[in-house]
Formats: C-alpha cells, sequence, structure tokens
C-alpha cells in the first residue's frame, strides 16, 4: 500500500513507514482499552485503516500533511500566523467540532495521568481524527473564494496534525508524513 501511494518513496523510507505503522498498531491495540479489559490480537483488525486503530490516526496526519503540501506556498505561511479574526471565520458545525476536539485533547491528557489510563487519551486521538475526518469530506479546504477563510482552514489542518502528533508520541507511537 505504501508503495503504491508513494512510488518516488524509496525502499529505506517505506520500510521505516510500515515498521513505524507495524509497531503503532500493536501498541495503540494495548492501549485503547482500560488496564482491566482483555486483549483480543488480530493482525486484520490493528492495521485496518478504518477501524479504531493507530493506521487510522497516522493516516490522518498524514493527510494533515498532505493538504499543507498542496497549499498554495502563500497560504501555507499564512496559516502560520492567523490571527483571531481569521479563526473566526471557522463557524460550520464541523468546524466548530473539531475545534472543540481539539480543546479537549489537554484535559484528556490530564485525566489520563490522573488516573493511570492512557486509553483516556487514546480515545480522544480517536474522537478527534473522526472529528477532522468529517470536517475533511463535508469541506473545500483549499477552495474558496476568500484566502482568509482558507488560511483559518490550513491553521486549523496543522493544528490537528499537531495534536494527534504529539498524543501519538505520548502513547509511543511515532506519526508518519506519508503512507
Amino acid at each position: 500500500i505504501i508503495e503504491a501511494n508513494n512510488p518516488d518513496m524509496d525502499e529505506e523510507t517505506i520500510g521505516r513507514t510500515a515498521e513505524a505503522i507495524g509497531v503503532g498498531a500493536v501498541r495503540y491495540a494495548y492501549l485503547k482499552n482500560g488496564r482491566e479489559r482483555d486483549i483480543v490480537f488480530s493482525w486484520e483488525e490493528m492495521l485496518d485503516f478504518e477501524g479504531e486503530t493507530a493506521p487510522y490516526l497516522m493516516y490522518t496526519v498524514t493527510r494533515c500533511a498532505s493538504l499543507f503540501r498542496k497549499a498554495p506556498d502563500h497560504l501555507a505561511r499564512a496559516a502560520e500566523e492567523v490571527t483571531d479574526a481569521q479563526l473566526s471565520l471557522l463557524v460550520s458545525d464541523h468546524e466548530q467540532e473539531v475545534l472543540r476536539e481539539i480543546d479537549r485533547f489537554g484535559r484528556s491528557v490530564e485525566a489520563a495521568r490522573e488516573s493511570y489510563e492512557p486509553s483516556v487519551m487514546i480515545r480522544q486521538l480517536m474522537v478527534l481524527a473522526r472529528a477532522f475526518n468529517g470536517f475533511y469530506h463535508h469541506t473545500l479546504i483549499l477552495r474558496s473564494e476568500d484566502e482568509d477563510l482558507i488560511a483559518a482552514r490550513l491553521a486549523l489542518v496543522q493544528a490537528v496534525g499537531r495534536t494527534l502528533s504529539a498524543g501519538l508520541r505520548l502513547a509511543g507511537i511515532e506519526p508518519v508524513d506519508r503512507m
């Protein structure tokens, strides 16, 4: 799959990416359940790109990175310096949901720490990824007459990518830029 989607990727990078996905899948499968629950080992379920899996989260991170690569340079730079006024343009239900889930991430990390239960944070990462993918499927992120709106949406995409990457790293899972 990696090679088919990235024909320009060298063998070493493909190997590192495949290893990151495999290791991440196992770690995620272990961490997503509470400490008291049994774990059923299934490669098929762990490597599913559409289920509650590390590959799903990792793919969402790569989707964020891909959007930034596709964005015109001036808009990607504008997203780095987005203003509160531009962020106030994010008014759709999908945009607001993503903003709420990003906000909840910090509290989930604290709750996971206090309860010694990493599954709390892991579940929040999944909720954020699902919210982002809903936003992605219902929003023309890079297509608008309003460049301020595009910059705000790109800033949101960047915030999602950074939040998911930080959460994955906290879980011992290395995010990748391409899959």
